[in-house]
């Protein structure tokens, strides 16, 4: 008889076990020790039930933490994540066991430096973080587009990777050269580096060089320039079309290197710039000139191959 009743409890006791496991995820701090990143995953517990099932998991394709998350570890419990949005956050170790991720949102961050992303990741927004080392994306996996919005970078910015293609600053301070290091996937950059945060407002006294020299598949070039840009280069740029490098504020004796691009079919340059060699550009059509106050003229390729500006002082471009 104890033996019988010894067998039922092992049974009840089996089986009470079985259906927990079968139930899902348990939300605790066990499976997510960070309460933040616990408090915002238990969203995805639609039943209210302690535990994530097959089914929530498959549901919960994209997840935002508000709050200050240091520690990842459960995320990968999400195996069905495409768009994950971290708010003041600090810590991205375990990402890269998100497979199906495509969308990463990130604030608050002060490095990104060897960080794994999954394969599967296709674009990262970065707002209002300040980096204090200089910022290197050396990332060749499959992120194909990259945007900052309202970043400050203190030492500059390097960039090294094959695979990125559109690059976007977004009302950014920079203190040193912004690098594209041979970047033969980048077609599109548009910068707008003028911080409008007040305790970084010395960087509009900067100046600072952008590097695009040898991007083979380099299209588009916007810069606009809230602070001091010394040079901009784009020599061997082949396929280079179009590029636009305008002074928001006090216009600087910029230098703008064109060398090496022959595809290039419009310009469009602050007044700063007296002078262009566009010897090297044949398909040259257009250009126009931009004046302190804010006034376009349009200027024409004459015969002799020269560019004239159409405003009464006729600057040379040549």
């Amino acid at each position: 008889m104890r033996k019988a009743i010894l067998l039922l409890s092992l049974l009840i006791s089996a089986s009470i076990l079985s259906s927990c496991s079968l139930l899902g995820v348990p939300l605790d701090s066990d499976h997510f020790p960070d309460p933040n990143l616990y408090m915002w995953v238990r969203t995805c517990d639609m039943n209210q039930n302690g535990y994530l099932s097959d089914q929530e998991i498959e549901d919960a394709k994209s997840l935002i933490v508000w709050d200050d998350c240091k520690d990842l570890t459960g995320i990968e419990y999400l195996t069905n994540l495409e768009i994950l949005a971290l708010q003041h956050g600090s810590n991205l170790s375990g990402i890269e066991k998100l497979s199906n991720l495509k969308i990463l949102c990130i604030s608050g961050f002060e490095n990104l430096e060897g960080v794994k992303y999954p394969a599967s990741l296709e674009k990262i927004e970065v707002y209002t973080s300040v980096f204090k080392d200089k910022f290197v994306f050396d990332n060749d996996n499959q992120v194909i587009d990259i945007k900052f919005k309202d970043c400050v970078f203190e030492k500059g910015i390097l960039f090294d990777s094959d695979q990125i293609q559109n690059v976007d600053f977004d009302d950014c301070g920079v203190s040193d050269d912004v690098v594209f290091a041979d970047c033969d996937g980048l077609t599109d950059i548009h910068a707008y580096f003028a911080s409008r945060n007040t305790e970084y407002s010395y960087l509009r006294e900067r100046s600072y060089t952008v590097d695009l020299s040898g991007c083979d598949n380099l299209d588009h070039v916007n810069i606009e320039n809230g602070q001091v840009v010394s040079a901009v280069d784009m020599s061997n740029c082949a396929k280079l079309r179009e590029f636009r490098v305008v002074d928001l504020y006090e216009p600087a004796a910029t230098t703008i290197d064109i060398s090496g691009c022959p595809s290039i079919e419009e310009a469009r340059i602050s007044r700063s710039v007296s002078s262009l060699d566009i010897s090297d550009c044949p398909h040259l059509i257009s250009a126009s000139e931009q004046t302190p106050e804010g006034e376009l003229h349009v200027e024409y390729k004459s015969e002799d191959g020269y560019i004239y500006s159409s405003n009464e002082n006729l600057v040379l471009i040549k």
